[in-house]
C-alpha cells in the first residue's frame, strides 16, 4: 500500500519539490477515482497543520488513515470526512476569531485565559467554571482599561485636532500672507519690467539717434578727409609756388643787388667824372649831372616797384 501511495505522491509531485499542494492533488483523480471537490476535502483533511501543503510523511500517514476508513465502511468514511471538514471549519473559524481578537490588542490580561478556553473547546473538553469566571473578570478589566484608554485617546485626539486646526489656520494665514507678498512682488516685478521696457525703448530711440548722428559724423569725417586731402594738395601746390616765389625773390634780390652795385658803380663813375670834369664848364657839368640823376632816378623807381611787388607776393603767400 505504501508503494502505491509513494507512486501517487511522485506522480503529483512532478517538479520533485518534496511536497504537494491542492493543484498537485488533482493529478491523482484518475487513480483514486474521486472528483476534484473530494480531492480538496481529502487534502484539507490531511493538512492538519493548515500549512497549505503536504509532505511525503503527512501524505503517507493520511493515506493509511484514509484506506482504513474506506475499508471499514464507505458511508462512515463519508460521514467521517464531513464531520472532520465541519470540525476543521469550526476550528479554522475559531482560530480566525481568536487571531482577530488578538490583533485588536484589547485583551491583555484575559488573552491567555481566552486561548486556554479556545483550546479546550477545539479539543471538545468541558471547561471549568472557574476559568470562565477568571476570563470574565480579566475581560471586564481589559474592557475597562480599553474604555479608559479610548477616553484618553479621544481627549488626546480632540486636543490634537484643536492644535491641528490652529496649525492649519496659521498655515493658511501664512499662505495667504505669502500669496499677498507674492502678488505684491509680482506687481513690483511687472512695474519694473514695464519701466525697463520703456527705458529700453527710450535707449533704442537714443541709440537710433546716435547711430544717425554717428553716420552724419562719419559722412562729415569723410568730407573733412577729402577736404584735408584737397588742402594738403593745395598746400603742396602753395609750397611749390612759395618755393618758386622764393626763388624769384632771391633772383630779384640778386638783381636788386646788381642794380645797387651798378648804381654804386655809376656813382663812382659820376664821382670820377665830377673830379675829372670839375674843370669843365659848370653848364656842361650841370647838364651831365642832371642827365645822370634822371637816369638813376628812373632806374631807382623801377627797382623800387619790383621790390614792392615782391613784398606784396610774399604777404599774399603768408596769408594763404
Amino acid at each position: 500500500m505504501e508503494n502505491a501511495a509513494l507512486k501517487l505522491f511522485k506522480k503529483s509531485d512532478r517538479e520533485n519539490k518534496g511536497f504537494i499542494v491542492k493543484r498537485d492533488m488533482q493529478r491523482m483523480k484518475d487513480e483514486i477515482m474521486l472528483p476534484p471537490e473530494q480531492l480538496e476535502i481529502v487534502f484539507d483533511t490531511l493538512d492538519k497543520k493548515k500549512n497549505g501543503y503536504l509532505t511525503l510523511d503527512q501524505f503517507l500517514k493520511g493515506f493509511r488513515e484514509y484506506l482504513f476508513i474506506t475499508s471499514t465502511d464507505d458511508n462512515n468514511a463519508h460521514q467521517y470526512l464531513e464531520e472532520t471538514e465541519i470540525k476543521n471549519d469550526f476550528n479554522e473559524e475559531l482560530n480566525h476569531t481568536l487571531n482577530l481578537v488578538k490583533e485588536t490588542n484589547v485583551l491583555k490580561t484575559s488573552a491567555d485565559e481566552l486561548e486556554y478556553i479556545t483550546e479546550q473547546i477545539k479539543n471538545g473538553t468541558t471547561c471549568d467554571i472557574s476559568h470562565w469566571e477568571v476570563f470574565l473578570r480579566d475581560l471586564n478589566h481589559d474592557l475597562q482599561t480599553y474604555k479608559n484608554a479610548n477616553h484618553k485617546l479621544e481627549k488626546l485626539i480632540r486636543q490634537k485636532d484643536s492644535q491641528h486646526q490652529l496649525y492649519v489656520k496659521k498655515i493658511f494665514e501664512e499662505i495667504e500672507q505669502q500669496m499677498k507678498d507674492e502678488k505684491r512682488k509680482k506687481e513690483c516685478y511687472e512695474q519694473t519690467q514695464k519701466r525697463i521696457k520703456e527705458e529700453l525703448k527710450q535707449l533704442r530711440a537714443e541709440l537710433s539717434t546716435k547711430d544717425e548722428f554717428l553716420q552724419q559724423l562719419s559722412y562729415e569725417c569723410k568730407e573733412l578727409k577729402q577736404q584735408m586731402i584737397k588742402l594738403k594738395k593745395k598746400e603742396e601746390e602753395t609750397s611749390l609756388l612759395n618755393s618758386e616765389l622764393m626763388s624769384q625773390q632771391v633772383y630779384y634780390e640778386n638783381e636788386l643787388e646788381a642794380e645797387r652795385l651798378k648804381r654804386e658803380h655809376i656813382q663812382n663813375l659820376l664821382d670820377n667824372a665830377r673830379r675829372r670834369f670839375s674843370i669843365e664848364k659848370s653848364q656842361c657839368f650841370k647838364e651831365g649831372f642832371d642827365l645822370a640823376r634822371r637816369v638813376v632816378h628812373v632806374q631807382e623807381e623801377g627797382l623800387l616797384q619790383q621790390y614792392q611787388m615782391l613784398k606784396d607776393i610774399q604777404h599774399v603767400l603768408e596769408d594763404t
